[in-house]
């Protein structure tokens, strides 16, 4: 079994309206490689999940995980910046890092289950996009809102002059951190997606 880590600002305004630019990259994939294609499933499997999402207004801990790496993948590519991880020494720096206190948990949950809440525009009058944070099964995902971002980096300072094991895996948290304060985009929020495959 292989443990993956995503770290990637994603901004939800975007991905919540990227439908189209699936059904279209869909229709290619159909044409090109068929109907039956894993490209193909991939992104009907992603249109599908938006479609959920938009209707129900809410995104569990696993479709928050399918969403940052629809993300990444497909819809803004090239378009924010990311970090992967993979394997054991990677999987022990993020399990060190752990919380249950501030914005930190926020972002690497320990335990239990909390809601983010994020603001999309025009979706749908004034209700927020929630997104559940915390591990369920194979999934850990934590979220940091844009209002947290700053928050999130006061808490770093300390923790980065600190001899620990995830003392590299903060100085790329601290930089994507500092990349999404600069963004400052109301539906924009820091997301760390795990799985076990």
């Amino acid at each position: 079994m292989t443990w993956r880590a995503l770290l990637r600002i994603v901004d939800f305004q975007e991905l919540l309206t990227s439908q189209a630019v699936l059904a279209e990259s869909l229709e290619r994939a159909r044409a090109r490689r068929g109907v039956d294609s894993e490209e193909a499933r991939t992104l009907r499997e992603g249109f599908n999940l938006l479609a959920k999402i938009l209707f129900t207004h809410r995104a569990s801990i696993q479709d928050v995980h399918d969403l940052a790496w629809l993300d990444h993948l497909l819809v803004g590519k090239d378009a924010r910046p990311a970090r992967l991880w993979a394997g054991e020494t990677a999987r022990n720096g993020w399990e060190s890092l752990a919380t249950n206190r501030g914005r930190l948990a926020e972002l690497v949950p320990r335990r239990g289950a909390s809601w983010a809440e994020v603001p999309v525009s025009g979706f749908g009058g004034p209700e927020p996009l929630k997104l559940e944070r915390g591990a369920a099964g194979p999934f850990r995902v934590g979220i940091v809102t844009n209002d947290g971002i700053l928050e999130l980096l006061s808490e770093l300072g300390p923790m980065e002059s600190s001899a620990r094991p995830g003392k590299e895996i903060l100085g790329e948290v601290r930089r994507l951190a500092v990349e999404a304060r600069h963004r400052e985009r109301e539906g924009q929020a820091l997301v760390y997606a795990t799985a076990v495959l």
